[in-house]
């Protein structure tokens, strides 16, 4: 949001791309025409995680989707657990077949795991900060993301979650056919669902304040 305020852009539509995320030409072809059309605010976009030069294609759920490209003007951020999703668009969203390509473990798993730490952490204050406060976000809609985040709301009130997550990410989600890769991603969002449910019994057993849910290291 500080840059949509701020920055002086050449062009009105933006595709927010972090670091270790690449372009394709397919997904440059597709903006390009949702640009000439002009009929949506902002654009869901998928990506192809990559782990050891190996397109983790079934462990990660592929396609899930983020809101990257948009029009300045008709769309805001709104600050969620360790990221963000998209506000009310004036227009609506609308959705990119095309992915970009994300290179997530480009630093070695050592820095995943060190950056999930602090996400475990703000995801956990997140869920705390909401019961406590008696309300959730509502999820309203139908469509695939809506859908997703459903699922989310309903696995925090299951049992032994971080055995359900290496359950379903390894089998259901077929992750075993992305090989090696596969299972040790599996393993790790299990443990990144341990730790999670870790700290957020920890913040309820220390009741921190909810100015908290601001800090950033």
């Amino acid at each position: 949001n500080y840059a949509i305020d701020t920055a002086q852009f050449k062009y009105q539509w933006v595709f927010d791309l972090d670091a270790d995320e690449r372009f394709t030409p397919e997904l440059k072809a597709e903006c390009d025409e949702m640009v000439r059309k002009d009929e949506k605010s902002a654009y869901y976009c998928s990506y192809k995680n990559i782990m050891w030069g190996k397109w983790l294609k079934h462990s990660t759920g592929f396609p899930v989707y983020q809101m990257r490209f948009h029009k300045l003007g008709e769309i805001r951020f709104v600050g969620h657990g360790h990221g963000q999703r998209e506000g009310a668009a004036q227009r609506g969203i609308g959705y990119l077949k095309e992915p970009y390509i994300h290179y997530n473990f480009s630093k070695g798993l050592a820095d995943w795991f060190a950056k999930h730490v602090d996400y475990a952490r703000r995801e956990a204050l997140v869920r705390m900060l909401e019961e406590e406060a008696g309300k959730h976000e509502k999820v309203v809609g139908n469509d695939r993301m809506a859908r997703r985040r459903r699922l989310i709301r309903f696995s925090q009130c299951l049992p032994c979650k971080p055995f359900l997550k290496f359950f379903y990410v390894y089998v259901v989600k077929m992750g075993f056919l992305d090989g090696w890769a596969g299972f040790q991603f599996a393993r790790m969002q299990c443990w990144y669902q341990f730790a999670t449910d870790s700290i957020y019994h920890d913040l309820r057993a220390a009741k921190p304040q909810k100015g908290d849910l601001c800090s950033r290291r």
